[in-house]
């Protein structure tokens, strides 16, 4: 069901001009850092569709060098 979902999203922002994709980090109760996916895409009316992906454990945000 999640993969369906996945695709109806990807669906939709291919048949839009415009859309964006954001990610934000922040730190869980026991201190793990996860990343929060969000997919935004305006439709040819404008109405503005949000698409929250959910949240994934990340082991570092820590740029490489």
């Amino acid at each position: 069901m999640a993969l369906r979902i996945l695709r109806k999203v990807a669906s939709d922002i291919k048949t839009n001009e415009f859309y964006t994709i954001m990610a934000d980090e922040t730190k869980d109760k026991s201190n793990q850092e996860q990343v929060v996916v969000v997919f935004r895409h305006v439709y040819e009316d404008l109405n503005v569709h949000v698409d929250f992906v959910g949240f994934h454990l990340e082991n570092s945000m820590t740029p490489l060098h």
